[in-house]
């Protein structure tokens, strides 16, 4: 903590003077790229504790407990970071965005729902929603939807077979090593860990009028 007061010190010494110059603009430039750099590690940092409940209660369900799977599961359950999380629930309305990474196998799982009227997606009436799942390798190269419905501009854009599955396993980058179902409901239990408003357990993952969501991924 001494050496932590000297650093913070020290830096204001250099930016309390006015007027700055390019001295103090340049360190201010450093500090904010640092802070960039990394801001993952504070938010890893920030939600170890639910890294580590998802990881119990994951282990607490019947599907991983007969799982053929568990030890690549294990692996990433145990890589994963929770590199953001947020939500906003405001005047009716729902905006959330989770980033799950997974650095070692070099892919990350997104999801982002964005529902601009809770009480008239409840009552049937019209509503603007777009909510996406989906994993995808570090390089944007290869991506998989697990869910796509979103009706935002007044149209629907998602006419795709969900869930996609075809690219899992190069994506993961495991070969056939495990039961996509069981990697599924590892997804599904990753996501709806943050379901605050039990909107995701319960929204469909299209719109193709078929009702599938993440709770049944894990009924199947």
């Amino acid at each position: 903590m001494d050496d932590l007061s000297t650093i913070g010190t020290a830096i204001d010494e250099i930016l309390s003077k006015q007027p700055w110059t390019d001295k103090e603009i340049n360190l201010f430039i450093l500090l904010k790229a640092k802070v960039d750099q990394y801001q993952k590690n504070v938010m890893s940092y920030e939600h170890e504790d639910d890294k580590k409940d998802i990881i119990a209660n994951i282990r607490e369900q019947s599907w991983y407990q007969k799982s053929k799977s568990k030890a690549v599961i294990n692996g990433f359950l145990n890589e994963m970071i929770i590199a953001n999380y947020q939500i906003i629930e405001l005047d009716n309305k729902i905006e959330m965005e989770l980033v799950v990474e997974f650095p070692k196998s070099k892919f990350k799982l997104v999801m982002i729902y964005n529902l601009n009227d809770i009480r008239a997606y409840i009552e049937g009436q019209y509503y603007r929603l777009k909510y996406v799942l989906y994993i995808e390798d570090y390089n944007s190269i290869k991506r998989n939807y697990l869910a796509n419905h979103d009706t935002t501009e007044n149209k629907i854009t998602n006419n795709m077979k969900l869930p996609q599955i075809h690219d899992l396993y190069s994506i993961m980058k495991i070969g056939a090593a495990a039961q996509k179902s069981d990697l599924l409901k590892m997804f599904a239990e990753i996501v709806l860990f943050y379901d605050e408003t039990t909107m995701l357990s319960m929204t469909p993952i299209n719109t193709d009028g078929s009702n599938l969501s993440l709770m049944s991924f894990l009924s199947h």
